[in-house]
């Protein structure tokens, strides 16, 4: 007998058991015997009956889909390496637990698209890519009571499952290992200054340069910088200050194009004449002359972290920690130590 012909009536027949006990055994009902799940495994595996998948997710109301929402910028999505490994973590983990990877478009808003999957119920639950201080997406899934988990932290709500990094201790010990390198006036161009890891990133850079002596100077941060365009421009204008800095950390690495080009406009030397550091630890700070200095935050172990977390959630599990942390890394290359040994 083929597979497309065998009917769950045909394992129930050969088991002696009901076609809704056949039902129970395969959605995992912990109310069926040891016993009867033994024999009616046994005749599923000699017959090699596989149940319709759409069919099973209809009858037990589910979709079997985890949903992640592209961010509004298709190109940040594609150009940002943050998103494409943790993606990556994410796939792995919830294809191991039987479900799919649903993606869709952030458009026109993220909140709207998220109000779209939940009430066509195409997910079961969605793991949050990022947060913002005001998070409109969060509050939504908060509210709705919908299961999700958050890459990131929740400023509004101390009950949400989430995994981050310590993004406060991840720019304090950057910039501690950059001012062991004799250097005191370092600037800071971070990106959206809505999103809550470019604000822990700042205070932790801040709180660093105060504990350490050092001149905390408001025109040496710049925010808001997402394009290597607005990174570009920036940097020149922190290069054309009567203190130049003499170093320069960046909280996103898909706008570190911009800042190398500006300096090298200028004629400036990294690390002699200039520090660069960032975060993310793309390939680009891997392959660049010199090669940059990052704080990796193991992205795809974020992703694998926010998998397994929500998909604890989904099968009824606990979930002991409700905010995990992700250990960071910092990589010290090139760009930031003078006079290295060969």
């Amino acid at each position: 007998m083929s597979n497309k012909q065998i009917k769950i009536r045909d394992v129930a027949m050969a088991a002696g058991v009901s076609e809704s006990t056949v039902s129970r055994v395969l959605s995992g009902n912990k109310r069926i015997s040891e016993k009867t799940r033994q024999k009616v495994m046994k005749i599923v595996d000699e017959m090699g009956y596989r149940p319709n998948a759409i069919a099973t997710s209809l009858a037990r109301n589910r979709s079997n889909s985890i949903g992640i929402v592209i961010p509004d910028s298709d190109n940040e999505f594609y150009s940002t390496t943050f998103f494409q490994e943790a993606l990556r973590g994410i796939s792995t983990v919830v294809s191991d637990n039987g479900y799919d990877v649903l993606i869709s478009s952030g458009r026109p808003n993220e909140v709207t698209a998220l109000k779209e999957l939940v009430a066509s119920r195409k997910v079961d639950g969605v793991i949050l890519m990022r947060s913002h201080i005001k998070d409109q997406s969060i509050r939504f899934l908060h509210e709705s009571k919908f299961p999700f988990v958050l890459i990131g932290t929740s400023v509004e709500y101390d009950d949400v499952y989430s995994v981050d990094n310590d993004n406060f201790g991840a720019a304090f010990e950057l910039t501690k290992h950059i001012l062991g390198q004799n250097r005191r006036n370092i600037a800071f161009i971070g990106g959206g200054s809505n999103f809550v890891y470019t604000m822990e990133r700042l205070r932790g850079y801040e709180k660093c340069i105060e504990s350490n002596g050092a001149e905390l100077r408001k025109e040496y941060v710049r925010l808001d910088i997402d394009t290597v365009r607005k990174a570009y421009e920036a940097m020149s204008e922190l290069l054309q200050l009567k203190r130049r800095p003499d170093a320069v950390i960046i909280t996103d690495d898909t706008v570190c194009a911009g800042i190398m080009d500006s300096i090298r406009q200028n004629k400036l030397n990294i690390p002699d004449d200039i520090a660069v550091a960032s975060f993310n630890d793309s390939l680009y700070n891997r392959l660049s002359i010199p090669p940059i200095t990052s704080i990796s935050v193991n992205s795809i172990e974020l992703g694998r972290k926010a998998a397994e977390t929500i998909c604890r959630i989904l099968s009824g599990d606990s979930v002991d920690i409700k905010n995990i942390r992700v250990d960071f890394r910092l990589l010290a290359r090139d760009s930031t130590i003078l006079n290295r040994l060969p």
